[in-house]
């Protein structure tokens, strides 16, 4: 089971966007999104603000996720679930909101 962190995250169309208000600091790890497409970070310190863009995650297949935008041609996926993995564990973000053109 993850152990969930006190950082909202928020989908805005394209991006993936958070900022680490909890009290832990990452080293090299890998934000996950619905627990299939991942994004692997240098690091994450306290306060540190990430904009990850949600077309650059991949799935085991090597295939994008559907991120949507102005020129999609795809129906995007819907954001449902955000993690960060590291040496330690698996830990949950709070995803606050799933904003799709």
């Amino acid at each position: 089971m993850a152990a969930q962190l006190n950082v909202h995250a928020f989908r805005e169309v394209t991006r993936l966007r958070f900022t680490n208000t909890s009290d832990v600091t990452f080293g090299p790890a890998t934000v996950w999104v619905n627990a299939a497409w991942a994004f692997p970070i240098d690091g994450l310190a306290i306060n540190q603000r990430l904009d990850l863009p949600l077309n650059e995650f991949r799935n085991e297949y090597g295939q994008p996720f559907r991120g949507g935008g102005f020129f999609a041609t795809e129906i995007p996926t819907p954001v449902v679930k955000a993690e960060i993995v590291d040496d330690r564990g698996r830990f949950e973000l709070i995803l606050v909101r799933d904003e799709i053109e």
